[in-house]
């Protein structure tokens, strides 16, 4: 929990790939992952109250801050939610045969068959 680095891609590393893909007539694409942090894991147990304006059924008048959750996946805001995503981007790259550039920790090689 406490290691909350998460690389971040190089510019020159995006400008030298774009430059390749067009040298070769490549063809580019973008992606967005739609919530991304939610979808890893966590690394450690991570505990909050319950949100203010949220009630329980049958509260028995305890009020939010009465109970605690414990969260199933990362949440944006954590401090090491990047990290969490990163790690489960770079394992199902790497499950996929991808490798990861030894200048630019943000840019995975994979062959093409």
């Amino acid at each position: 929990y406490w290691e909350t680095y998460a690389p971040t891609v190089n510019w020159i590393s995006v400008q030298f790939l774009l430059i390749i893909a067009e040298i070769l007539k490549l063809e580019t694409q973008a992606i967005d992952s739609v919530l991304a942090f939610p979808q890893a894991d966590l690394d450690v147990p991570v505990y909050m109250e319950l949100p203010a304006g949220m009630t329980i059924p049958n509260d028995l008048g305890h009020g939010s801050g009465y109970y605690i959750l414990k969260l199933k996946k990362n949440l944006y805001g954590l401090k090491n939610a990047s990290l969490n995503w990163n790690n489960k981007l770079k394992a199902a790259l790497e499950n996929r045969g991808f490798v990861e550039s030894l200048s630019d920790p943000c840019v995975f090689i994979g062959k093409k068959t």
